[in-house]
């Protein structure tokens, strides 16, 4: 029996042989319609250089607030040094640990491209809760009368604190969906 047109496709797709026009990823690979990936119009370093991108700018806003959060804490906000402390480890752990989580959506669920997108929005979503936070005077603490004179500074509100922590931890669910994704998908551009 002479086999079809889809079945050679199919077996040619299989083996990553040319079909005429251009080759298909050896993997069985498809895009995000579900048809099979050509090899020379998906990934490669044209992809990977948005993730890499990304990975770099995601790392620069992390670090940046996480060296300065204690700083933050204490003179913005008025905490005690202990205090600050213990909530900055807090935050840092809650970022080391969401990834666990984030994975498990995309491994179970979502798949890593989706997780990736909805965690990449709640972070974005959460830096700009932070940044409204920090900027808005009405989400500022009212200034030290005397930043010298120990006790002089009035604590931040229960408001104040509230907002700040929500932003901070809508910022470390972001990053659980999104840090042990892009890894994957980086390396997923290269056959």
């Amino acid at each position: 029996m002479p086999k079809s047109p889809q079945h050679k496709e199919a077996e040619a797709m299989a083996e990553g042989l040319e079909t005429g026009r251009e080759e298909y990823t050896k993997d069985g690979s498809v895009d995000l319609k579900g048809n099979p990936a050509w090899r020379s119009k998906s990934g490669g370093w044209t992809a990977c250089s948005f993730v890499v991108v990304y990975e770099v700018f995601e790392r620069m806003a992390y670090y940046g607030i996480s060296a300065n959060l204690v700083i933050y804490l204490t003179k913005k906000l008025h905490m005690g040094t202990v205090e600050s402390s213990n909530n900055v480890t807090n935050w840092v752990g809650t970022v080391w640990m969401t990834p666990i989580l984030g994975a498990y959506v995309a491994d179970a669920h979502l798949g890593r491209y989706w997780t990736f997108i909805i965690a990449s929005s709640i972070y974005l979503s959460g830096m700009c809760l932070l940044t409204l936070a920090v900027s808005l005077p009405s989400l500022k603490p009212p200034a030290c009368a005397d930043p010298i004179k120990p006790g002089s500074c009035e604590k931040a509100s229960p408001l104040h604190q509230g907002v700040f922590f929500f932003a901070l931890y809508v910022l470390a669910v972001g990053t659980g969906g999104t840090k042990p994704n892009i890894s994957t998908i980086g390396a997923d551009q290269f056959d």
